[in-house]
């Protein structure tokens, strides 16, 4: 289905761009207003700390897009950046077909249907689970539980310390 937002909107997070009313001082989007830019229906959100992902499915096709604070790399794009409107994060096109999203306080994480785990994001406490300190640029997606399929996602508010995966299929 659409997607609409509304709230504090000082980093983006509400996907609508810079227009926001600012007389309760930090911007925000007093009432709900249509996030635009899909290919395709939402059939998942996930929100963490000022940021936004979105599970966008376009017949047998799948994508995921963010928006908002980039601080830490949470928003999957190979940079720190912030997006005031929906992103595609092309980092996940390995994953093949995405069929779960999760979102933490600094940290994002995507499950492909062959059930690999792909994480970004802060990982100061090793979150991600790409061992301290995290590989390659910051925010890029990268491939945490290849061989295990994971069945459902969690990821920690606030800070963000933790991310938690349940394994399926007998591992």
């Amino acid at each position: 289905g659409g997607i609409v937002a509304g709230g504090e909107n000082e980093a983006g997070e509400c996907g609508v761009g810079d227009g926001a009313d600012r007389t309760l001082g930090a911007p925000c989007v007093r009432t709900p207003v249509a996030v635009a830019g899909f290919p395709g229906a939402c059939v998942q959100l996930a929100c963490g700390d000022h940021h936004c992902l979105a599970l966008v499915q376009d017949g047998s096709v799948t994508a995921v897009y963010s928006w908002g604070e980039g601080s830490y790399g949470r928003l999957g794009h190979g940079t720190r950046a912030g997006e005031r409107a929906p992103r595609w994060v092309e980092g996940l096109q390995a994953a093949g077909r995405v069929v779960r999203v999760a979102a933490g306080g600094a940290t994002s994480a995507a499950v492909g249907d062959a059930g690999g785990l792909w994480t970004w994001g802060g990982s100061g406490f090793g979150m991600c689970g790409h061992g301290l300190p995290a590989p390659g640029p910051a925010g890029a997606a990268a491939e945490v539980l290849e061989p295990t399929r994971v069945a459902a996602l969690g990821a920690g508010d606030g800070l963000g310390t933790s991310s938690i995966a349940l394994a399926g299929g007998g591992a």
